[in-house]
């Protein structure tokens, strides 16, 4: 039998600082965002700003999340490489004695390393779509938090917009300053009266006099 190893362990390491990357970015981009909120038309809004990566990874919520998430991870490690231990201490015993056994033997050990080898590769597939949907559960659930404190941030602080350093969200607080709406209306209005005042005046002309 040509012993087949297990696939690698697919189990998600997370890091304790959450988008470390993302952090450091954006603590980059907030040096440059008051030319680039004015450039982008929000010169005369009162603006705030906030690092959500940092946010996330500091706040109580966010460590909470990430402590949960570990402890299961490293709890789903722990099984798969008892497993895995169990595969390969079985699989050294049957090269061992393979020569020695009878070919109805050979076939009942392979097909239990085969089984063996299934039930973890199972196993590892279930714990690693566990800890993605706990992920993502986690992140939807710390970002709700994370809107709902900007928002009561921007209001108290009487700001018109919040922006993300990080990812270079706009949050508007002040929307009826905020929207241009009204304008846009406007315009829309204003092209609407110039194609029907084009198609009345076309109306008025009088035709031309037929040539003999």
């Amino acid at each position: 039998m040509n012993k087949r190893s297990l696939f690698p362990l697919t189990i998600i390491l997370l890091t304790s600082v959450i988008a470390q990357g993302a952090v450091d970015t954006g603590a980059a981009a907030g040096k440059n965002l008051g030319a680039t909120a004015k450039s982008a038309g929000l010169g005369d809004l009162s603006t705030g700003y906030f690092n959500s990566a940092l946010a996330i990874s500091e706040s109580k919520l966010g460590k909470e999340i990430y402590q949960q998430i570990e402890t299961r991870r490293q709890q789903c490690a722990t099984d798969l490489k008892t497993r895995k231990d169990s595969y390969d201490q079985k699989a050294r015993n049957y090269q061992a004695k393979s020569t020695t056994l009878s070919v109805a033997a050979r076939e009942k050990e392979e097909q239990e390393l085969v089984r063996l080898q299934r039930e973890f590769e199972n196993k590892a597939k279930e714990y690693d779509d566990e800890l993605k949907l706990s992920m993502r559960q986690g992140q939807e659930r710390v970002y709700r938090e994370v809107q709902d404190a900007v928002y009561k941030y921007g209001r108290e602080n009487a700001f018109d917009v919040v922006i993300d350093v990080a990812t270079g969200q706009h949050f508007v607080i002040n929307a009826d300053k905020v929207s241009g709406t009204t304008s846009v209306v406007q315009a829309m209005n204003n092209s609407y009266d110039a194609a029907v005042k084009l198609a009345n005046a076309g109306k008025n002309t009088p035709a031309a006099a037929p040539t003999a």
